[in-house]
């Protein structure tokens, strides 16, 4: 649940999972967007406020195949 005027920081670590993309849906299924996005070889960052309450979906996904991740949100 993220809620209108609350600003998140969501950072997905990288352990095993290769070739990952990072995406954010509401609970409609229609993606998200953030303001800012930081990508290197350890992981994704994601800096977003959402433009009204709802239930969001963080979704990792590879074309890789299947391997570990940590995701962690936290409100800044």
């Amino acid at each position: 649940q993220a809620e209108e005027g609350q600003r998140y920081r969501i950072e997905v670590a990288l352990d095993s999972l290769e070739d990952p993309m990072v995406l954010l849906s509401n609970s409609a299924g229609d993606e998200a967007l953030w303001e800012e996005y930081f990508w290197d070889e350890d992981g994704a960052t994601i800096l977003w406020e959402p433009l009204w309450s709802d239930e969001y979906y963080i979704l990792v996904v590879s074309s890789g195949g299947t391997g570990a991740y940590t995701v962690r949100v936290t409100i800044e």
